[in-house]
């Protein structure tokens, strides 16, 4: 994990919200957030490049079985625009380099040292969809 990395997880951890819980990966590359109560195949992430001078911060629906909830996403995403001055895009799926192929929602911020600007991100992110995307889930549930 990158020390730019390890900064915003550990800024991240310091204030995370309730309910939620970091899990970092064997892969250095990515930090999955997870939310009490929903699957972990729905998980808010950290993504770092290697090679990047960006962090991103990003929303993921991992399993076929909650692709229902994509178009909550796409529409929240569509709505919010932004996320503390950096834009949010919405993805379908994401070819290589990064061979995602379920939707995903993502703002890239800069890398910093202690990792500030990613962490507040990331809550931000979490504080702004985390009750629509949930209701998402729980209609997806039940159906």
């Amino acid at each position: 994990m990158s020390p730019e990395m390890q900064a915003a997880v550990r800024a991240f951890e310091r204030e995370c919200p309730s309910g939620c819980s970091v899990l970092p990966q064997a892969n250095p590359l990515y930090a999955l957030i997870t939310i009490d109560g929903w699957p972990r195949a729905v998980h808010y992430e950290f993504r770092d490049r290697a090679d990047g001078r960006e962090l991103y911060v990003e929303f993921h629906i991992e399993d076929p079985e909650y692709v229902g909830i994509k178009d909550t996403l796409m529409k929240t995403v569509t709505e919010i625009g932004e996320i503390n001055g950096f834009r949010l895009s919405y993805f379908e799926s994401r070819p290589w380099p990064h061979r995602k192929k379920w939707p995903s929602a993502s703002l890239a911020v800069p890398k910093d040292p202690d990792g500030a600007v990613a962490a507040a991100a990331m809550r931000s992110l979490i504080a702004i969809t985390r009750e629509r995307l949930g209701s998402a889930i729980a209609m997806h549930s039940t159906l």
